[in-house]
Order: C-alpha cells, then structure tokens, then sequence
C-alpha cells in the first residue's frame, strides 16, 4: 500500500463504518422479525413500536 499513518486511519475508519452499518442491518432485520412474530400474536401496538425501531436503525445505517 504505501500509506502514511493518517491515510491508514481513512482506510481503517471506513472499513469500521462499514462494518457497523451492517450490523446494524442485521439487528434491524430482527426487530422486523420479531414485529412480524407480535403482529401475529395480536400485538400489534409492540409490533409498531418494533417496526419503528427497526425503521430509525435502518436509516441510521444508511447514513452511516
């Protein structure tokens, strides 16, 4: 590579974000499973709470 220490702190940071955001990802999509498992249990009020959730994780990962 090459790289001086700060352009290695780029590389490694962004690999790290990266990685965070998916994650993120996954958890979000395990929230939405276990909406998807209230819902059908009649719990639709902890359901939506979940949904929610799920909904800001992802879009926090989006922004990552």
């Amino acid at each position: 590579y090459g790289l001086v220490g700060s352009e290695m702190c780029i590389r490694d940071r962004e690999e790290m974000v990266e990685a965070q955001g998916e994650v993120i990802d996954e958890q979000a999509e395990a929230l939405d499973a276990r909406a998807d498992a209230l819902e059908d249990a009649g719990m639709e009020g902890e359901a939506a709470e979940l949904e929610a959730e799920a909904e800001a994780m992802e879009d926090q990962a989006d922004g990552m």
